[in-house]
């Protein structure tokens, strides 16, 4: 290594003064040959005197170390502890600032939007019709403007949930996309927002009928009803396996369609459902001409086994943990039921393959060579069926 050479050593006299003055401060330290620092690297130099600039050594020139035994105070667990117990007793509310500490100011959250707050005026709460982590939906009846007597759904979003500034000025975007989107044929009408001391409420389009109803009414009975009849046994191996949480759930929507006595529904409670409970999406869709259409198919009623067939999403069964077992016992049931021999050819038309698809390559590991029929992974690639953009292909 180099030498650092810095300002000239002053005489030891200058020193031992200096060390006697700084002395009423800090103590001196003892000598340098009998006792070292601590600290490794603050050891004393064992080179000659000329080093005695060296951090190790304490003179005028040099930092008191004193400075650096603490750099930064460790945080306090009080401004914490008190807030817990303030929360704990009730003396703050949800929405209120943090405690201040020390010379800390408090700092308060602007929870004004300039919305219109005359919502109670406008608009009758109904019953609550959905929740989410941010707020809740209600139904409301319109009380005078130009939807009077309407139903509409009203967002609720408590004040007390926005604790941060980000909390808040998402609820201002939301709002403000919404304005911007407004008059959009595929998407749920936005109407107004507004706010009192303690909610905003962004009123919107109401839409009926629940989520899982609509996808059977459309796609997934679409799909059933165009399978062959493997794929309906495949599928209705694959209800057989659901939980009775999941079967009570089908239920109370086989209920919704109205069966009969004998416990089937026909295409007529589709088509009333879907006029019920239709949207200007579910129209531009063509779903009522696809019902048309499929009123003269042998398929014109449903009992609840057949339902749950249809109602059965294979993506978002996947998606569970419980997937795989799910599987396996279906397949047991599909080898006892319906698993028979079937060529190549005949699978690739079932999954709707594209003819330039090598499928003596492809389909190989799905049919088995001992006797023909399905493997279990071609029993897993049959119950996804024909893919959406294949079917509307054909």
């Amino acid at each position: 290594m180099g030498l650092c050479h810095g300002k000239p050593i002053e005489n030891q006299q200058n020193q031992s003064r200096d060390l006697s003055i700084s002395g009423e401060i800090d103590p001196p330290p003892n000598s340098h040959s009998k006792k070292s620092s601590n600290f490794p690297f603050y050891s004393p130099s064992p080179l000659p005197s000329l080093f005695k600039t060296s951090p190790a050594i304490p003179s005028v020139n040099s930092t008191p170390l004193r400075i650096f035994k603490r750099p930064f105070p460790p945080p306090s667990p009080a401004k914490h502890i008190r807030a817990l117990l303030a929360r704990r007793h009730g003396s703050i509310k949800p929405n209120e600032a943090s405690i201040p500490e020390g010379n800390e100011c408090e700092i308060g959250l602007d929870k004004s939007f300039g919305f219109s707050k005359h919502f109670m005026s406008h608009y009758e709460l109904g019953e609550e019709v959905g929740r989410g982590h941010f707020g809740y939906t209600c139904s409301a009846k319109a009380k005078k403007g130009s939807l009077k007597g309407h139903d509409v759904a009203v967002k609720v979003i408590p004040k007390s949930k926005m604790t941060t500034a980000i909390s808040i000025e998402d609820v201002r975007r939301e709002v403000k996309i919404l304005r911007a989107l407004t008059g959009h044929k595929n998407l749920v009408q936005f109407y107004d927002a507004y706010e009192d001391d303690d909610n905003v409420y962004v009123v919107m389009e109401l839409c009926k009928g629940g989520e899982l109803l609509d996808r059977i009414l459309s796609r997934l009975l679409k799909a059933y009803i165009g399978s062959s009849a493997l794929r309906k046994t495949a599928l209705g191996a694959l209800a057989k396996t659901l939980t009775l949480p999941q079967l009570a759930y089908l239920r109370e929507q086989f209920t919704l369609l109205g069966p009969n006595k004998n416990g089937f529904i026909s295409m007529h409670n589709y088509k009333t459902a879907i006029m019920k409970n239709s949207t200007d999406a579910m129209k531009d869709s063509r779903v009522l001409d696809y019902i048309n259409m499929i009123s003269s198919l042998q398929y014109r009623k449903l009992d609840f086994e057949e339902f749950c067939a249809a109602s059965i999403s294979v993506h978002q069964l996947e998606g569970m943990e419980t997937w795989e077992q799910h599987a396996r016992r279906a397949y047991d049931l599909f080898e006892k039921d319906g698993n028979r021999p079937i060529m190549i050819e005949e699978l690739a038309s079932e999954l709707g393959l594209s003819p330039s698809v090598p499928v003596h390559v492809v389909l190989q590991d799905w049919i088995r060579h001992s006797d023909g029929k399905l493997s279990f992974l071609g029993f897993v690639r049959l119950l996804h069926g024909i893919s959406s953009r294949t079917f509307q292909k054909s």
